[in-house]
């Protein structure tokens, strides 16, 4: 027996052996995105992920000295996770060597390490220049400032790498006109071997750099003469040099006095003395024989203008241009006339507007005081001056602006249909549109040539129609310089029962209405008797000419027609009348015939 026990003692011992070895194999526990040498970009929390079997809880430990301190990460983790999300400060462990451990408890023989293992902070931008104006040849330095691990730095300009530029400043040791342009710079963790970003990058704003040359004069003022009471200014132009248009410049005019020059200010007589333009309303003997100048002043530096005169003229207009206005057709004469005591050879010239005239078939006199416009239409329409120059002396007068309006005929640029139907007791509403440069128009509505005195707007209405509202209207528009008439409008009134002029039953003849009416063709008028009568028939215009007859017919008891095709009459359209004649009796009915 005791053999027996030993021999199974045995057995039982190297089963559990085997099964502890097999046990043992199929337990393992490794990181899945650590290896000796990796790098970790961190923009505040890392993932590390690891892979395992056969075990319930995992830690995670850090260590700064190769292993103989650590720092634990995750303390008792489930293992079927198979992640942690590692939230770490920026610049911890930024840059170091760091080796890292995945363990458990379980099995303290079962773990993995990790050395070299570098975290790189990724770039974030704290601080960048703006966009600015600088003055040419100053000292300029555009930069920013960033956190990160081991960042690197590239500057471009207007979208072109910049070569050597890797600073966290772009300087300009004296800055140039042509350095002109829209700056930025992307900021970047080391590259790997192959050129490629480790970690991601970040990029500045776009810094526009304006340079602006120093402030100068373009236009010079001119010395003006001028009569008294008159009016005359004196204008500066700085020149362009760069600065956007956020930033103005700034005027100030001083006229010359003892002992130094003396700044203008705004009065009732003069304006604008702080803008380019400055402007003496009605001129004085205190404003005469002295000097003025303008101060330019802007972001780079000032400029002053020339020194300038204001003197009593030696010529002036004692006629001024007057304003006109005319008819279209009608001749334009503007009248000047200058006084030149001196006898001072002048040069003379009209403009209108911004344009210098010529003389052409249609304007005459344009280098003379007096300017002719044969003929006058729409273009014609405008402001006139005369500006006279004196040849030897180099200045010049303007005389008052002369507008000029040029009234147009009306013209019908739309209106009804030439042809309207309406049921009777409808609505009716016809239109005219006339345009001319003057809307001050009249409208004269007519019916078969008699005028509606209650129609006098360019939209005729009749609330409710009657049958003797059919017809053939026209609309005459004038104003002050002529007028025009449309063309007809051919207005048919639907009516279901007995219509017509002068219409009535008297129990033996009974006229029907005409079908059907307006017509293009063939109309029919129905006729019922309660007798026998001799019948005639003519049709007349509506100026009592007739147009068609038939000859007397015998119409028996009952209902007779009388068909009249107008296809075959090379009639115009229009209104008709047709009348029917019969023992001294005339039975009348209006048809619209509409090709």
């Amino acid at each position: 027996m005791k053999r027996f026990f030993t021999k199974t003692g045995l057995l039982i011992a190297c089963v559990i052996f085997l099964i502890g070895s097999i046990q043992a194999q199929s337990q393992y526990l490794n990181f899945t995105n650590l290896s000796s040498g990796t790098i970790l970009c961190n923009p505040g929390q890392i993932d590390l992920t690891y892979d395992c079997s056969g075990i319930s809880l995992v830690s995670i430990d850090v260590s700064e000295d190769g292993g103989s301190n650590w720092t634990t990460i995750a303390s008792q983790i489930p293992a079927s996770d198979k992640h942690f999300l590692w939230t770490i400060q920026r610049e911890a462990y930024s840059g170091m060597p760091l080796t890292f451990r995945i363990y458990t408890i379980e099995n303290p023989s079962l773990y993995e390490q990790v050395d070299n293992v570098v975290i790189y902070d990724i770039p974030i931008l704290m601080q960048q220049s703006q966009s600015d104006v600088y003055c040419i040849n100053s000292e300029v330095s555009i930069g920013l400032v960033a956190t990160g691990t081991n960042l690197q730095y590239q500057w471009y300009r207007d979208g072109v790498l910049i070569p050597g530029a890797n600073l966290p400043y772009y300087y300009f040791p004296s800055i140039k006109y042509e350095n002109t342009g829209t700056y930025y710079c992307v900021v970047s963790n080391p590259l790997d071997g192959e050129g490629n970003e480790l970690c991601s990058s970040v990029r500045t704003d776009d810094i526009v750099v304006y340079v602006a040359r120093p402030t100068t004069i373009a236009r010079q003022p001119e010395t003006m003469y001028v009569n008294m009471g008159g009016s005359a200014y004196f204008e500066v132009d700085p020149a362009a040099n760069g600065i956007p248009p956020s930033y103005t410049f700034s005027y100030q005019w001083y006229v010359e006095a003892t002992p130094n020059w003396q700044p203008i200010s705004n009065s009732t007589k003069i304006q604008g003395a702080t803008s380019r333009r400055l402007y003496f309303k009605s001129v004085s003997s205190s404003d005469l024989n002295k000097k003025y100048m303008c101060r330019v002043s802007a972001l780079c530096g000032v400029a002053y203008s020339d020194s300038v005169m204001l003197s009593q003229s030696e010529i002036s207009f004692t006629t001024q241009p007057q304003d006109q206005s005319v008819c279209e057709a009608t001749d334009i004469t503007l009248t000047t006339v200058i006084k030149n005591t001196n006898n001072l050879t002048l040069n003379c010239y009209w403009m209108k507007g911004s344009y210098r005239l010529v003389d052409n078939d249609h304007i005459s006199g344009s280098q003379t005081t007096t300017l002719t416009i044969k003929n006058a239409n729409e273009n014609d329409i405008g402001n006139y001056y005369l500006v006279a120059e004196v040849a030897d002396k180099g200045y010049k007068i303007t005389s008052k602006t002369a507008s000029v309006w040029v009234t147009t005929k009306p013209v019908i640029v739309d209106q009804s249909p030439a042809s309207i139907s309406v049921n009777v007791g409808q609505k009716l509403e016809l239109f005219v549109k006339a345009e001319s440069t003057s809307d001050n128009f009249t409208y004269v509505w007519s019916k078969d040539g008699t005028v509606l005195t209650n129609q006098t707007s360019n939209v005729l209405v009749i609330e409710s129609t009657t049958a003797e509202d059919g017809g053939v209207y026209t609309c005459k528009v004038s104003n002050d310089c002529g007028e025009v008439t449309s063309s007809q409008v051919i207005v048919g009134i639907i009516t279901p029962g007995i219509t017509g002029v002068n219409d009535f039953c008297d129990c033996e003849f009974d006229i029907l209405s005409p079908r059907p009416n307006p017509t293009s063709a063939l109309i029919d008028i129905p006729v019922n008797l309660s007798k026998e009568f001799d019948v005639s028939v003519d049709m007349t215009n509506t100026i009592g000419q007739i147009v068609y007859s038939l000859p007397s017919s015998h119409f028996k008891v009952g209902l007779n027609n009388i068909n009249i095709d107008f296809s075959t009459l090379n009639l115009e359209s229009g209104l008709y009348f047709v009348n029917i004649k019969t023992e001294g009796k005339t039975f009348t009915k209006k048809i619209m015939f509409v090709k």
